[in-house]
C-alpha cells in the first residue's frame, strides 16, 4: 500500500506557484480569467497572496491550468501540519477569551472610577467591594488579557512580525505589574499620585509600537489591521500626553475590539490555509 502524500496549501506559497504554473502555459490573467471564468482582480489578489480563496477555486483554477492539486506540493520540508492546526485552534480560543477580557475590564474599570476617583479614595471604599472580590475582578483580567496577547504571540509563528511578537509580551508583562499595584494599593487603601501618569505613559509607548506592527498585516489581513492599527497608534498617543488620557482610553477600547476582530480574521484566514489540505495515494 502506498503511503498516503500530504499536500499543504497556503499563503503565498499558493499564489507563487499559481504564477508559476500560469506563466510556464505562457498565459496571461487575462487568459486564465477566460479559462477558469474567476474574475481577474481575484486571480490578482490570489497570486499576489492577499487572498486565501476557497479549495474549490484552487482546483478550478489548477483544471484551467492543466493540473491536479493532489499532484503539487506546497509545504515547506520539515513543516508539521498538525502543530499548525492546533495552533490555529488556540487562535480561536484567544479571541473568546478577549471577548471575555474586554467585557471584564468594564467591570475593571468602572470598579476603579467607583474606588479611586481621580486618585483618591472613595469615603465608602469598603462598601463597594471586598479584598477578595477585588482581588479576582484583577487576576481575571490579567489572565484573561495574557490569553488575549498570548493569540497575537501565536500568530506570528506563521505570519512573521518582530513588532507585534515583542509588544504583546510586553503589553501582557505591563498589565500583570500594574494590575498587582491596583491590588495592593486597594489592600493598603492608599492610592499612588505618581501611579498614573506612570501607566498611561507605559501603555501609551507600547501601544503605539504594537498599532506599528499591526499595520503592517494590511497585505496579509486587508485593512481591518491597518485601522487596527491606526486606532492603537493614536490611542497610545493620547494617553502618552496624560491630558488626554480619558479620550485615549475611549479609543484603547474602539482599538481592542478591531484587534479582537482582526485575530478572529487571521483565524479565518489560517484555517483555510489548514483546509487546503488533501491526500494522495
Amino acid at each position: 500500500m502506498v503511503k498516503p502524500k500530504q499536500v499543504i496549501v497556503k499563503q503565498p506559497a499558493l499564489g507563487q506557484k499559481i504564477l508559476e504554473l500560469r506563466k510556464a502555459k505562457g498565459l496571461t490573467q487575462e487568459d486564465l480569467v477566460e479559462k477558469c471564468n474567476i474574475n481577474v482582480r481575484t486571480i490578482q489578489r490570489i497570486e499576489a497572496g492577499e487572498v486565501t480563496p476557497r479549495i474549490y477555486t484552487v482546483k478550478t483554477i489548477l483544471e484551467a491550468l492543466g493540473y491536479d492539486l493532489n499532484t503539487i506540493q506546497f509545504h515547506t520540508p520539515g513543516e508539521n501540519p498538525n502543530a499548525e492546526k492546533q495552533n490555529n485552534g488556540f487562535l480561536r480560543i484567544s479571541f473568546f477569551v478577549g471577548v471575555l477580557y474586554f467585557m471584564l475590564s468594564f467591570i475593571e474599570s468602572f470598579l476603579d472610577f467607583k474606588i479611586w476617583g481621580v486618585g483618591f479614595p472613595n469615603p465608602e471604599f469598603n462598601n463597594i467591594i471586598s479584598f477578595g472580590g477585588y482581588l479576582a475582578i484583577k487576576v481575571s483580567v490579567i489572565i484573561t488579557f495574557a490569553v488575549f496577547m498570548l493569540g497575537y504571540f501565536r500568530m506570528t509563528e506563521y505570519y512573521p512580525n518582530g513588532l507585534v511578537k515583542t509588544t504583546s509580551v510586553i503589553l501582557a508583562a505591563l498589565t500583570f505589574v500594574f494590575l498587582s499595584i491596583d491590588v495592593y494599593s486597594f489592600y493598603e487603601q492608599e492610592a499612588n499620585a505618581f501611579f498614573l501618569p506612570v501607566v498611561a505613559i507605559s501603555y501609551g509607548i507600547v501601544c503605539t509600537v504594537f498599532g506599528l506592527g499591526l499595520m503592517k498585516y494590511r497585505n496579509v489581513l486587508g485593512d481591518l489591521a491597518f485601522y487596527s492599527g491606526l486606532t492603537g497608534i493614536a490611542a497610545g498617543i493620547a494617553l502618552m500626553t496624560l491630558i488626554l488620557a480619558l479620550p485615549g482610553l475611549v479609543m484603547l477600547a474602539v482599538s481592542e475590539v478591531l484587534q479582537l476582530a482582526l485575530l478572529y480574521r487571521a483565524f479565518e484566514r489560517h484555517k483555510t490555509e489548514s483546509l487546503l489540505t488533501t491526500t494522495t495515494g
